[in-house]
């Protein structure tokens, strides 16, 4: 962000902290103070892009390190209520979902579990990734989440 105080000192404030755990990303934080006369654009310029790719980066890290798991390969008598109970020992879960067909609403043999902490969810996905539940295989990994941004790019 850009601000200018009365006296014409303008400042460049870039901070970011992640959500959930102290553990996952943490917090940085910086800034520039500088009086718009003693100053080029290219100072400026170098600020922005420094600012884009560390944005970038945190937002990136933070899909990678998401609390929202993908389970895939379980079985079709698999219900909501199972699928919390099965990753419960990991830590509070705020979300289990089932994925319904929409003709038939029976589950699809994948579905999603939200943790309150990222941590939660890697230990979760660690564990379970690759057991036999039911007499099936399972798949678990971070479930990849779609912004705005990455649907624009797939419309072009």
């Amino acid at each position: 962000m850009l601000f200018t105080n009365r006296l014409g000192v303008s400042f460049i404030h870039f901070s970011a902290r992640t959500a959930g755990s102290s553990a996952s990303l943490g917090q940085f934080s910086f800034a520039f103070a500088f009086h718009p006369l003693d100053i080029d654009c290219t100072f400026l310029n170098a600020c922005y892009i420094l600012i884009t790719i560390l944005w970038q980066t945190y937002t990136m890290a933070k899909r990678l390190l998401g609390s929202q798991l993908f389970v895939s390969r379980l079985s079709f008598y698999t219900t909501h209520k199972d699928l919390k109970r099965l990753f419960s020992p990991f830590g509070a879960i705020t979300e289990a979902r089932l994925v319904l067909d929409s003709r038939t609403q029976r589950p699809k043999g994948f579905g999603f579990v939200t943790f309150e902490s990222d941590v939660d969810a890697q230990n979760a996905m660690k564990a379970m990734n690759g057991k036999i539940v039911n007499g099936g295989l399972i798949f678990v990994e971070v479930a990849k989440t779609q912004t705005p941004q990455d649907d624009n790019d797939t419309l072009r």
